[in-house]
């Protein structure tokens, strides 16, 4: 029977600027990231996660139109992967 192992990626906004608003990796696994407004795009970590044999398996719930979690197709929250354990 194949056993996994799970990561959690935590997605949060910050401003920028006088009115827009940026997106980041601020945890993983619940260890903020230092300089987390500075790090790597979403769509970068997430690209190294799959070059590392990591699958995602679950994102948040979208928002409604009326929330302003939504920025550039991701939303802010939790992100799953799993992978098999070698």
């Amino acid at each position: 029977m194949a056993k996994w192992e799970y990561i959690s990626i935590y997605v949060d906004s910050f401003p920028i600027g006088f009115s827009g608003v940026g997106l980041k990796v601020r945890t993983i696994n619940g260890q903020e990231l230092p300089n987390w407004k500075e790090g790597l795009s979403i769509y970068d970590h997430i690209s190294q996660l799959g070059e590392q044999g990591w699958e995602m398996v679950s994102t948040p719930t979208l928002p409604s139109p009326f929330e302003h979690n939504l920025v550039f197709s991701y939303a802010k929250g939790a992100y799953w992967f799993k992978r098999q354990k070698q």
